[in-house]
């Protein structure tokens, strides 16, 4: 059997550091995830060719790092990733077929939570769902209906701890990056 091609993300900004030979970089920021924000994600959080890749079920690993110790998961990857992942599934069934997905137990991910599903169907602006439905129709037109994506079977995550100092350190970051740098070798 042939194996999936991966491909590597990483988170901006903190994303870029763990990961800096990056085939593409995703915009998950951690501040979308505080009360009142429309949605856990901005529409131009993912590239199209990104967008393609999980079509195609690439396998596909992002990175992010934080500060905190005992946080196994960054706020943009516990709720805004889910959640992204969510309308890609809501474009692939329809509304109706990803509620009847819901019901049987599919997950995007193991810490599925109500609001991700909400944010997903109800936030999710209606110009932006028909930009992923045109990216199913376009780019995977054969898995509609059949293709369920999820955490971690299609997208792995990859959360490294990083220094007070260079949490959102733009100046510091951006060297690393011109330098091809990651943590590892700070």
């Amino acid at each position: 059997m042939k194996e999936k091609e991966v491909i590597h993300v990483a988170n901006m900004t903190n994303g870029l550091i763990v990961y800096p030979n990056y085939d593409y970089i995703v915009y998950f920021p951690s501040s979308y995830t505080a009360a009142g924000t429309p949605l856990y994600f901005p529409e131009f959080a993912v590239p199209v060719d990104l967008i393609k890749a999980i079509l195609e079920e690439k396998k596909v690993i992002m990175y992010d790092a934080t500060v905190h110790e005992n946080k196994e998961l960054t706020d943009a990857f516990l709720k805004g990733v889910p959640t992204f992942l969510m309308a890609l599934n809501r474009a692939l069934h329809g509304t109706k077929g990803l509620f009847q997905k819901l019901e049987e137990g599919y997950k995007v991910c193991p810490w599925q939570t109500p609001d991700i599903v909400q944010h997903a169907v109800y936030r999710l602006p209606k110009h932006y769902y028909k930009f992923l439905k045109k990216c199913v129709k376009l780019f995977a037109p054969e898995k509609r209906g059949k293709l369920w994506i999820s955490i971690p079977e299609n997208v792995e995550l990859v959360v490294e701890k990083i220094d007070r100092r260079l949490n959102d350190n733009y100046e510091m970051i951006a060297q690393m990056i011109r330098e091809k740098k990651s943590i590892t070798s700070f």
